[in-house]
């Protein structure tokens, strides 16, 4: 999951990037909880 978020967010752009990474990170979190 975490190689397709990159590589989609490689592909919109920064913006949603930016937006894609934290929904990553605070699912990692969740996750780890």
């Amino acid at each position: 999951m975490r190689l397709t978020g990159i590589s989609v967010a490689a592909s919109p752009g920064p913006r949603y990037a930016g937006h894609i990474r934290r929904i990553g990170f605070v699912s990692q979190l969740v996750l780890l909880n």
